[in-house]
């Protein structure tokens, strides 16, 4: 369904970051908090998330894929964990001082996985 598509896709998480940032924040914090020494059950519960969301991601690029809507030279699993880092990046960058337009990036990203014509 259209909730597969990676453009959709960017577009509803990005649309629902950036309406909770404090819910955002306190995520980045969590995760923070997570790579330190003596929180293993914290970094076990954000890896299984994380694991999830490249799960979830490497679905949306094989049914973009198959609608010839994402390039098929690229590795999915590789693709779904850049996509990830590019998410965590341009939080980050937002949360801070307002810098990095979230939506625009990813959406950019999504331009640069389509099929090159």
């Amino acid at each position: 369904g259209d909730g597969d598509d990676l453009g959709k896709v960017i577009d509803v998480s990005a649309d629902h970051s950036l309406a909770e940032p404090g819910l955002m924040a306190l995520l980045n914090s969590m995760v923070a908090r997570a790579l330190e020494t003596g929180n293993e059950r914290s970094r076990a519960h954000f890896s299984a998330r994380y694991a999830q969301v490249r799960k979830s991601l490497i679905h949306a690029l094989r049914n973009g894929q198959a609608a010839g809507t994402v390039r098929t030279d690229i590795p999915l699993e590789d693709t779904a964990s850049l996509l990830l880092a590019a998410a965590d990046g341009l939080t980050t960058q937002w949360l801070l001082d307002g810098s990095a337009d979230f939506k625009a990036g990813l959406q950019l990203l999504a331009r640069l996985l389509a099929p090159q014509s």
